[in-house]
């Protein structure tokens, strides 16, 4: 009896601690890359266009977006497209 509390504990513990890192996972460090690759997107969306953006603020703004969970599953905007990580294309815009 002793034994089997003791493998069923340690297969509980195993279990929860799975979860914990999935969900850990699922809600900080997946959003983490997905901000990058947006703040990557976007910071080269405004050297190509001449625009100022600064680091900090584009990359607050895209991890808050993506933070617990994401609610789009493609963005895009006049001269940029992100459909996922690694998944972007930017282009010139040119005033009309």
């Amino acid at each position: 009896m002793n034994s089997y509390l003791l493998w069923s504990g340690i297969a509980l513990n195993a279990v929860l601690i799975f979860i914990i890192a999935a969900v850990f996972y699922a809600w900080f460090i997946l959003p983490l890359v997905e901000a990058c690759s947006l703040t990557r997107m976007y910071m080269r969306f405004s050297k190509l266009n001449q625009k100022k953006a600064k680091l900090i603020p584009v990359f607050y703004h895209w991890y808050r977006q993506t933070i617990f969970i994401r609610t789009f599953d493609r963005v895009s905007g006049n001269g940029w497209q992100w459909s996922g990580i690694g998944k972007w294309s930017v282009q010139i815009v040119t005033a009309a």
